[in-house]
């Protein structure tokens, strides 16, 4: 199986994909967004959990115990502040119309997605199935 659809693909387009484009752009761009945004998550999950490890093997010593609540604190208000983000971005989205947690470059004449091609009948290819 995988070596029929390397050969659809080869006969398809024996030049391989075209140039980057304006679209290539937008997806790299939310991409980036979206990794960042997990990234932010795992690593604030981490601190949390650091902060729990710190927290059972502190001892009773004060400075140790404090000093692991403070890491707990702010592993959530990071967490908090990160979901706060994203439902302040989607609230503006539904009161403006505007979404803003997918980037697009838009520009007079230029199409930004593919689906925009594919809807106006300029798209061909596998980009419009």
């Amino acid at each position: 199986m995988f070596w029929q659809s390397l050969t659809v693909f080869a006969a398809d387009d024996p030049l391989g994909p075209g140039p980057a484009g304006v679209i290539q752009l937008q997806q790299l761009i939310t991409r980036m967004i979206n990794l960042s945004v997990e990234f932010g998550f795992i690593a604030l999950t981490f601190m949390l959990i650091v902060g729990g490890l710190k927290y059972l093997t502190s001892g009773g010593d004060a400075k140790n115990v404090q000093s692991a609540q403070q890491t707990i604190t702010w592993a959530l208000l990071g967490i908090l502040f990160l979901v706060l983000a994203i439902v302040i971005l989607r609230i503006i989205s539904v009161f403006t119309g505007v979404d803003l947690l997918h980037f697009s470059i838009s520009f007079p004449g230029g199409y930004t997605s593919p689906n925009e091609r594919c809807l106006n009948g300029l798209g061909s290819g596998g980009a419009c199935q």
